[in-house]
């Protein structure tokens, strides 16, 4: 048995296998309202949630249940240097939320900054929530949080939604494999989930 939360890795990218524009500085959106409302729901089924700075700085993501009914996932931030500003919607006082960095250990209200080593971040982030009996996690990062979890080969499943939208240049979806165990289409989105080996 690993000590370690079960881990869904989820991602969106376009046709062309990017997950995100250029210099993106606001939040963009690729897949159809009926895939939104199914990762509102996946949201619902699991313990926790967890993205990294760039993707809370620009997305500013509630990274709670909304379109569906259930209960919000704990929210969990990688931010080493603290420099997502407190008035961002992760720290909206709506579900607890875990800030693991490389500065301070506190509590601020729902807020609970837990000091870790950069260099073992993975490790120590997966060995606190088992600690916590959170039992199961969603990556919703950026392509480096994701990529991060990949290489660290701390993953169980991966649930990848392909837009029909092109966007040419940009950043890279993560480079994954495993066993496809399921594909299916959500209005024009094509839905894959993928089994790590």
């Amino acid at each position: 048995e690993e000590k370690r939360p079960y881990i869904i890795l989820k991602w969106a990218q376009s046709q062309d296998g990017f997950i995100a524009p250029l210099n993106q500085s606001e939040p963009f959106w690729m897949t159809s309202q009926k895939s939104k409302d199914l990762v509102h729901r996946w949201r619902a089924e699991e313990d926790s949630i967890l993205v990294g700075r760039k993707t809370a700085q620009i997305d500013n993501p509630q990274l709670n249940v909304r379109n569906k009914s259930g209960k919000s996932p704990i929210r969990i931030l990688i931010d080493p240097n603290l420099n997502v500003k407190t008035d961002n919607n992760i720290f909206n006082e709506d579900v607890k939320t875990l800030i693991f960095n490389c500065k301070i250990s506190k509590i601020v209200g729902t807020n609970n900054y837990l000091f870790c080593d950069h260099k073992n971040m993975i490790n120590t982030i997966l060995e606190t929530l088992y600690k916590l009996k959170i039992t199961s996690l969603i990556v919703e990062g950026g392509n480096i949080t994701l990529q991060s979890f990949i290489d660290a080969k701390m993953w169980d499943e991966a649930r990848v939604f392909t837009t029909t939208k092109k966007i040419s240049e940009g950043v890279l979806s993560p480079v994954i494999s495993g066993d496809v165990t399921e594909v299916k289409r959500i209005e024009n989105d094509k839905l894959k989930f993928i089994l790590n080996r």
